[in-house]
């Protein structure tokens, strides 16, 4: 900007150098004329003459001049003011687009520059739009350009800048300055209410700017009259925002609004015509045409309605809150709950009344007043006497058989303490009781109560301890207990139910486990209950606004066949299902919600997150096939068991009668071979067998051997060098065989798939060996270490939970290990695993021992009827 204030500087200088040098010369003038005519005329009559002549001319020379100067100043002045006059009536009346280019073409014919633009700021502040383009007297398309290394940046920080010529050197990073062939430059911001900069207004012309002051007092002037119309059209774009915001907040809600003046419904919200029954807004008002809104109240609440509605009129205070019976358009009748407040609607006076549909409500409301009579009378006839007392003992109320029984009112009760009525209140430690009672413990008293007379009998009292309102109660029934204990429980399940519905109620929409989204046109969630926040880990400001499609996909733009729009497309409900980036499986409703015209306005999105029930369903048919592939090989054992027999007796009867040493031989391999698949057969049907499920004392390395005789030839098949060593005195456990049993086959199993995993053919190193050791206090470790793949840290720590497997699908279920740990759980014992990726993994079985030197003293105790293993763990 210095350049620039130097030249205007200088430019300011002209009209006084141009004076001065007037001045010089006419000096000069009369000096040089002196000395050319007075040198050679020596008459003074002539001199004088002379003299006299030029003085005359001068000043009428001098006065011409001055003349002329004044009159072209006044003609240009009166040309400019014409030119403005003309401009101001050309964008007189126009709004909108037509007035900035209006603008901008009458700038451009005032200034004579070749460019003109009129630009608003955008909100990232770093660009501009163009509102109107003139290039050499026509109209250009409109286009979007960035402020940063462009003369323009100055503008919206100077708020006017002027370079007369050079721009392009002075701002060689603005591309669009060399295009344009732009020599001269002026701009100046358009600043908003708030005094900030909301867009720009820029002469550019192919030659060097002149006449700067003029050309600066114009864009002034078409730079107010653009400001005027940039900041009334983003008023009208703010107030329509704000308007369409109301609207979907009116037409979303779960209330029903009705906006009605003398009783005529003016305007019906989409929920206010579904309670009525309408399907939408335009029926309740065709509807209301031929009727009144009083029509949709039932008869014997009208009148009460006519008085609440007139006395607000009058300006008295009425009820703002009140219920009263609804009619449905097919007469049906329903209870509302309404708020109603006073408006201007439209140039006159009117009501707004909001609905709520508390039908449920109500009748929930009813039945707890049923409810409560019941227990009020229940409480009266009871053939014991009740007192409900506090932890001081003071009685709160009492029921009639105890009033009579004492002799004294309820009221006079009520004044007096527990310690008042009992002839030994030395004993009623009430908080020591209250505290054992709360911890679960059953609470009988003896005593004697005496009556009003003075009289005394005996009674028996049992005690509960209740908590209302965060108070510590006691509820005593007298002579019976086991009465008063079943009263007591009835009466706390139905306060609890009720208590329950009562604040299911009161948080309907935020308790709802189901995630649940308003979607607008464009996808944008507007409104979203708590579960849907916790499903897509968002807060308040993070969730509204997003589209539906970056919440559950991540993607920019709408899913292919989306059933969001097929909603909003067709205005039938759409169901469908996903999978998110969890891996959560979820079925999800789209409902669409209707505005006056019958058109879909918002969708309502209803997930429900169904991923438990799926894994629940497989878990139902994994079982059933193991149930059933259990069944068949039971079968297929005892169809087995048959021939295998008749096979091991002829082969002892060759082996027997056969004197040949080679035949011989052969046939003790057949009684050989046959009596081990008669041990295999009997392992499977032992395994394989339904029985009670009592603990014995059990062999460990028996129950083992008997589960490596079903996996053994597997193992072999597979080639894993199987190792066992057991010490020779292992003690026996107490357990479940074949409990016990599945657990060793669950732990082979899993070490044989990771054996196989990491060595795919025969290898030195594909190694199982199983051990076992005498820890100290008295118990018994099984050690099954395998050389597999190893399990990774971030999975062991989840390895023992139901459904969590680590194999590919159909080659796992997940609930192997699970079920180990239950049962070694249940058998008093735990289940270690140790792992590391790559090397080994080894699980270590540790339960406790039965010493010898105790066994036979808890023979006797170890018999079928043992407690038996509990399902739920195993």
């Amino acid at each position: 900007m210095k350049p620039e204030r130097a030249r205007i500087r200088q430019r300011n200088l002209i009209p006084i150098r141009i004076a001065g040098m007037y001045l010089l010369f006419s000096i000069l003038w009369i000096q040089l004329s002196d000395h050319l005519l007075f040198a050679r005329i020596q008459a003074p009559l002539l001199q004088q003459r002379i003299e006299l002549w030029k003085g005359t001319a001068f000043v009428l020379i001098t006065a011409a001049l001055i003349f002329w100067l004044i009159r072209k100043a006044m003609v240009e002045r009166s040309n400019r003011d014409q030119l403005y006059i003309e401009a101001t009536r050309n964008i007189f009346g126009t709004t909108g687009e037509e007035c900035f280019y209006r603008l901008a073409e009458e700038a451009a014919r005032l200034t004579g520059v070749s460019h003109v633009f009129i630009g608003a700021l955008e909100p990232d502040g770093v660009h501009a739009r163009t509102l109107a383009a003139v290039a050499r007297g026509q109209r250009q398309v409109n286009f979007r350009y960035p402020l940063p290394g462009s003369p323009s940046a100055q503008v919206v920080e100077d708020d006017f800048c002027i370079f007369p010529d050079h721009i392009q050197k002075l701002f060689p990073e603005d591309l669009a300055l060399q295009q344009l062939g732009a020599e001269g430059y002026m701009g100046i911001h358009l600043k908003g209410s708030d005094g900030k900069p909301v867009g720009l207004m820029i002469l550019l012309d192919d030659k060097p700017i002149t006449d700067i002051d003029r050309k600066k007092a114009a864009l002034h002037l078409f730079a107010l009259r653009a400001t005027s119309e940039l900041i009334r059209l983003r008023t009208e774009e703010a107030i329509k925002i704000s308007e369409k915001r109301l609207h979907n907040l009116i037409e979303g809600t779960l209330q029903g609004i009705i906006v009605h003046r003398n009783w005529k419904p003016l305007y019906f919200n989409n929920p206010a015509a579904r309670i009525f029954g309408f399907r939408a807004p335009s029926e309740a008002r065709d509807y209301s045409d031929n009727a009144s809104y009083v029509d949709l109240i039932a008869p014997e609440d009208r009148e009460r309605l006519r008085g609440f509605y007139e006395a607000r009129l009058r300006g008295e205070n009425p009820p703002e809150s009140y219920r009263f019976k609804g009619l449905k358009r097919n007469g049906q009748e329903i209870w509302l709950e309404s708020r109603h407040i006073l408006i201007d609607w439209e140039g006159g006076p009117a009501v707004l009344t909001s609905l709520h549909d508390i039908s449920a409500h109500k009748s929930l409301e009813d039945s707890l007043r049923l409810s409560e009579e019941r227990f009020r009378t229940l409480f009266d006839t009871v053939t014991d006497g009740l007192f409900l007392h506090d932890i001081q003992g003071r009685i709160r109320t009492v029921n009639s058989r105890a009033s009579r029984s004492l002799g004294y009112s309820r009221e006079e009760l009520q004044r007096l303490r527990i310690q008042d009525i009992e002839l030994n209140p030395e004993g009623l430690d009430l908080p020591n009781i209250w505290e054992e009672l709360a911890a679960g413990h059953v609470s009988t008293l003896s005593g004697v109560h005496q009556r009003k007379d003075g009289s005394s009998f005996p009674v028996e009292v049992g005690l509960s301890a209740l908590r209302l309102d965060n108070e510590r109660l006691f509820l005593a029934s007298v002579r019976d207990i086991s009465a008063r204990r079943q009263t007591e429980e009835q009466l706390r399940k139905s306060e609890i139910r009720f208590r329950q519905l009562s604040q299911e109620f009161q948080t309907l929409l935020n308790g709802i486990p189901d995630s649940i989204n308003l979607l607008s046109p464009e996808l944008d969630v507007v409104w979203a209950n708590r579960s849907s926040l916790r499903t897509h880990h968002k807060a308040d400001d993070q969730l509204f606004g997003r589209r539906c499609h970056e919440l559950w996909y991540g993607h920019s733009t709408p899913c292919f066949n989306c059933p969001a729009l097929q909603c909003f497309t067709t205005g039938q409900t759409v169901e469908t299902e996903r999978k998110d980036a969890e891996g959560r499986i979820w079925a999800i409703r789209y409902f669409p919600v209707f505005d006056e015209t019958a058109a879909v306005d918002n969708v309502i999105e209803l997930a429900t997150d169904v991923t438990e029930t799926r894994r629940l369903k497989e878990k139902s048919l994994r079982n059933g096939q193991l149930a059933a592939l259990g069944e068949l090989a039971a079968g297929v054992a005892h169809e087995v068991n048959n021939p295998i027999n008749g096979i091991i007796n002829l082969s002892q009867l060759l082996v027997d009668e056969l004197e040949d040493p080679e035949l011989s031989d052969i046939a003790q391999r057949i009684l050989g071979e046959g009596d081990r698949i008669a041990g295999i057969v009997r392992s499977l049907l032992s395994f394989a067998r339904v029985e009670k499920q009592h603990k014995t004392s059990l062999d460990l390395e028996g129950c083992l051997n008997e589960a490596l005789t079903l996996v053994e030839a597997q193992l072999e098949n597979d080639g894993i060098n199987l190792e066992v060593s057991l010490p020779e005195e292992l003690p026996p456990v107490l357990g479940v065989h074949q409990q016990l049993q599945q657990v060793f086959l669950n732990l082979i199993s899993n070490a044989r798939y990771a054996l196989n995993e990491r060595h795919a053919g025969d290898s030195d190193d594909k190694r199982l060996n199983i051990s076992a050791q005498h820890l100290p206090q008295d118990r018994v470790c099984l050690i099954f270490h395998d050389q597999g793949t190893g399990i990774s840290p971030e999975i062991l720590g989840r390895i023992l939970e139901p459904f969590f497997t680590t194999k590919p699908m159909n080659s796992g279920t997940g609930l192997g290990l699970s079920i180990s740990h239950g049962i070694v759980r249940d058998h008093g014992g735990e289940l270690q695993i140790n792992s590391q990726p790559g090397s080994y993994t080894e699980v270590q079985v540790i339960l406790p021992a039965i010493l010898p030197a105790i066994l036979p003293a808890i023979l006797p105790a170890i018999h079928p009827a043992i407690h038996p293993a509990k399902e739920s763990d195993a």
